[in-house]
């Protein structure tokens, strides 16, 4: 994949695909066809809906805050949420809140 012309701006709202280190794509499945239940996974070689997430800015609540905090939203309207108890990411969020919030490095 050439993505020498992609640019991600964290700033403004964007449709992405995150592919993993072994040439994977995150995804959150339909919970119908989904085996692992509101879990993320990235098993898929190809990009689609369920690959595709809309990196959405967040303002930050301290003006000395300089970070850069987005949230993603799935292709079906639901939030990716990181669980606290095990590191596990989910796609099953209605509401923003703190675990649906990341810092883009």
């Amino acid at each position: 994949v050439d993505n020498s012309k992609l640019k991600y701006d964290p700033t403004q709202q964007n449709a992405i695909s995150i592919l993993s280190h072994h040439g994977k794509f995150i995804s959150c499945p339909d919970n119908k066809t989904n085996k692992y239940k509101d879990k993320a996974n990235c098993a898929s070689k190809q990009r689609s809906n369920e690959q595709t997430f809309i990196s959405i800015p967040i303002p930050p609540n301290d003006p000395n805050d300089k970070s850069i905090k987005v949230v993603f939203k799935t292709y079906n309207g639901k939030y990716l949420s990181s669980q606290k108890k095990d590191g596990s990411i989910e796609c099953n969020r209605n509401d923003i809140g703190q675990w649906e919030i990341f810092t883009v490095e």
